[in-house]
Formats: C-alpha cells, sequence, structure tokens
C-alpha cells in the first residue's frame, strides 16, 4: 500500500485564493504598464487572463474570486478615471463590467472543466499503469510459485515416497533400527514442507490483509518484543544477543511488522557461521521517512547476491543451511506494501546490515529499549 502524503503546498485552498489575489495585483500592474499605449481600451484584457491563470491551476472558484475582484480596477481606473465607487451611476460602465464577468466566469468554468477531465484521465492512466504492474508482479509471482512447486515440493516428496518404501522392507525385516531411521526422515520431510506451505501462505496473504485492512498506527517496540518471543528457542539455543534502541511509530499492520523483524533476525541467527549472532537494531529520522537498521556480525552477503536475495524461492546456500526462500521475500512485500523500501549492505565475513526505510507518522515515540541476552 502506497503511503499517504499529505496535501502538497499548491493543494492548499487557502494558497489557491491567495494566489487569486496576487494574480488581480499583478494584472493591475501589468495593466498600468500598458496604459500609455492602449489608454482606456480593452481594461479587462490583463484581468481576463489572469482568471484563466488561475483556473487553469487551482479551479473556478478562486477563478470566480479573481474575476470579482477585477472589477473594481477595471472599472474605476481604466474604464471610467475619476468615477464615484458606485457602479450604477455609469451606464457606460455596466455593459463592459457585465461582458467581462460573463466571458470571464464562462471561460474560467470551461478550463477548469477541460483541466479537471485531463487530471483525471491522468489519474486514470496512472492507476491503470499501477495495476499492470502489480499484475505483471503476480505472473512473475506465479512464475516462481510454479518453479518452487516443481522442485522444492518435489523434493521432500519423493524423499517421503523412498522412506516410506524403505519402513515398509524394513517392516517387513523386523529391523528397528531402519525403521526408526525411516520414521525420522518422513517426518522431517514433512515439516520441511509443512514450512515452506506457511512461509508461502504468509507471502500470498500480504496483499489481501493490506487491501481488506486499514492500516493503523504501529509500535514497532512492541513488534519487535513479540518476534523476539516467536524466536526465543532460536535466540537461547544460539546464546544470541540482540538489542535495540527506541524504534518508531509506522503506519501500517502490527503483524506484517512482527514478521519482518522475526525473518530479519531468524535470518542474522541463522547465517552468523562459528560467531555468537549480535544483532543491534537502531532507528533514525531522515528527512520525511524513518530509516531502522538491522544488523549482525555474520558470513556477509557478496555484492552480486545484494537483489537476488529479495526474491522469491531464492537461497544463496541451497539445501546446506534449513529455510524456504521466501522469508527475505516477505519483508520487502512487508516494506513496499507501507511505501517503503528495503536493501542491504554488507561485506562477506563482516556481517550485514538490512535497512527499511518508512514514511514517517507524527506521534510521540515511546521510549522502550528492547534487550535480551540469552544465556
Amino acid at each position: 500500500m502506497p503511503a499517504s502524503r499529505g496535501p502538497s503546498f499548491a493543494d492548499r485552498p487557502w494558497v489557491a485564493y491567495l494566489c487569486a489575489l496576487a494574480a488581480v495585483i499583478v494584472a493591475t500592474l501589468l495593466r498600468l504598464a500598458i496604459q500609455p499605449l492602449v489608454g482606456n481600451a480593452i481594461p479587462f484584457l490583463t484581468y481576463f487572463a489572469a482568471a484563466l491563470l488561475i483556473a487553469w491551476h487551482f479551479g473556478w472558484w478562486p477563478a470566480a474570486l479573481c474575476v470579482a475582484l477585477s472589477i473594481l480596477p477595471g472599472t474605476y481606473f481604466f474604464l471610467n478615471p475619476g468615477a464615484t465607487l458606485s457602479l450604477a451611476s455609469d451606464v457606460a460602465a455596466r455593459a463592459p463590467v457585465g461582458g467581462f464577468m460573463v466571458a470571464a466566469l464562462g471561460a474560467s468554468y470551461l478550463l477548469a472543466t477541460v483541466r479537471k477531465a485531463l487530471r483525471r484521465a491522468r489519474a486514470a492512466e496512472q492507476e491503470q499503469r499501477r495495476i499492470n504492474q502489480e499484475l505483471i508482479e503476480t505472473n512473475r509471482d506465479l512464475e516462481a510459485f510454479a518453479f518452487a512447486a516443481s522442485h522444492d515440493l518435489r523434493e521432500p516428496l519423493r524423499t517421503i515416497t523412498t522412506y516410506s518404501q524403505l519402513l515398509t522392507e524394513a517392516a517387513r525385516g523386523q529391523s528397528l533400527i531402519e525403521t526408526g531411521t525411516a520414521a525420522r526422515v518422513i517426518i522431517e520431510a514433512t515439516a520441511r514442507m509443512g514450512h515452506f506451505l506457511d512461509d508461502l501462505l504468509v507471502y500470498t496473504r500480504l496483499n489481501a490483509d493490506t487491501e481488506e485492512h486499514a492500516p493503523e498506527k504501529v509500535d514497532l517496540n512492541v513488534a519487535l518484543a513479540h518476534a523476539m518471543q516467536n524466536l526465543e528457542t532460536a535466540i537461547r539455543q544460539t546464546k544470541a544477543l540482540v538489542s535495540s534502541s527506541q524504534l518508531p511509530f509506522v503506519s501500517g499492520h502490527e503483524v506484517h511488522f512482527v514478521q519482518l523483524f522475526q525473518n530479519l533476525i531468524e535470518n542474522a541467527i541463522k547465517y552468523s557461521g562459528e560467531r555468537t549472532p549480535d544483532i543491534r537494531i537502531t532507528a533514525e529520522r531522515c528527512g520525511g521517512e524513518w530509516r531502522v537498521a538491522v544488523r549482525d556480525n555474520g558470513i556477509g552477503i557478496e555484492a552480486k547476491y545484494r537483489e537476488q536475495i529479495f526474491e522469491v524461492f531464492k537461497r544463496l546456500h541451497g539445501r546446506q543451511l534449513p529455510g524456504t526462500g521466501i522469508g527475505l521475500a516477505i519483508c520487502r512485500r512487508v516494506v513496499e506494501g507501507c511505501g517503503g523500501r528495503i536493501w542491504v549492505e554488507s561485506e562477506p565475513g563482516r556481517g550485514s546490515t538490512f535497512y527499511f526505510s518508512l514514511p514517517w507518522v507524527e506521534e510521540t515515540v515511546k521510549t522502550i529499549a528492547v534487550a535480551q541476552t540469552a544465556d
């Protein structure tokens, strides 16, 4: 879900009416400049142009204000200099004023309508482009899923078939050792398949959750705490140190950010090598966004793989390390769905730092430092 941005400077209503006033002043100065050349002829020329300019950029109502403000200088300073401030007393002035008002208001309305239609057409075109891009990405995901179904799912199924046959033969021969080994391998294969399907379900549900539920303000400190609770066993077994500075509020869905932190921390633990995992999470304000960093001291990533790792079903280490190849793809979909981006900076043997940026939300940041060291 793209981040919602506030109105631009030009979109604020008071700016439109202030510009209408400024346009009348500029038109008056221009009319004074050409007074020696044209005299009292075409007194409303510059004001007519100003009204059209305001109508094109800001719409009909600011243009109507511009027309109304133009009547006084256009009539009393140019059409009938020296007249008193009573339009009814000057019959000769009423026809040009009425003509100007009708022409300016009509032309402004027409121009504003055309401009609005062009903007709607442009918005529809942009929306169509966005939908087409989503379709392209969906098709790409479907192709990747087809590849995974034919390879990643077939491998554990083949294992189950093979060891089921061995289990049958071992049962006939009443070999308890072979029977136990075959049963253990079958259980591990089905567990791998289950993890794969679970991650695949999470990945495919991210877009649906975003469309079905409105975004809310999420405290990243709470999301991180929940992610660490889910990883309590892995943190304790590896004696990992996970520390965090105070984290901000962002817009999105808490469950998605729990998945984001959980995948990043789990990867940091998984790819720590022989070292005790040391994971540090920080956040800083960068302009109109928050930038969160998840640093680890693991084995690192080569530069040529920094983009590839975020693709679905991509595993750099094959089956040497457990995993489904979907975790970082989930991270990217979560961040991009909130209008941000995610990337990694790393050197082999010197750890990795995963960064993700999210739009800034006006909310007091809770001072909650999360730190956990598993003994």
